[in-house]
């Protein structure tokens, strides 16, 4: 029998799932997990599978950041997202955002960037503008859920 040498595990948050949405919340948690799978097999990073994996959560609206973001008690949205790298402890995070699909990218530019651990709010929306991360109208990541 071959032991694996790599594994991917994902969960797509904390809390209490009604029935009705366990079904569609355990789906986007296997389409995230294959999609990160697909990224190690192909001898990438850990960080680029897991990059991948909460991309795939960010992008199902099933779950609560990027598109299906949860609206605050105003009305408006806040994203957050964070990563790190195992073997070196170096990481990257960014809160309060309100404008980017996919936040755990900008998070990883601030990972490899190394000058900062978070950055928050409009430092964050600045730096991922001149990172050249693409920004969309907070109404895009708003569903009807």
């Amino acid at each position: 029998m071959q032991i694996p040498t790599h594994a991917i595990i994902v969960h797509g948050g904390a809390g209490t799932i009604s029935d009705g949405r366990y079904a569609k919340r355990l789906a986007g948690c296997k389409i995230a997990a294959e999609a990160g799978w697909e990224i190690l097999c192909r001898a990438s990073t850990a960080l680029d599978a897991v990059q991948r994996a909460v991309e795939a959560l960010e992008d199902n609206p099933w779950f609560n950041d990027g598109t299906g973001a949860v609206r605050k008690a105003t009305g408006g949205i806040q994203l957050d997202a964070s990563l790190m790298d195992g073997t070196t402890l170096a990481a990257g995070a960014v809160a309060t955002i309100t404008r980017l699909k996919h936040p755990i990218r900008l998070a990883r530019y601030i990972l490899e960037d190394g000058r900062h651990v978070l950055l928050v709010g409009e430092a964050a929306s600045n730096f991922a503008r001149i990172c050249g991360i693409a920004e969309c109208s907070e109404q895009a990541l708003i569903t009807s859920r």
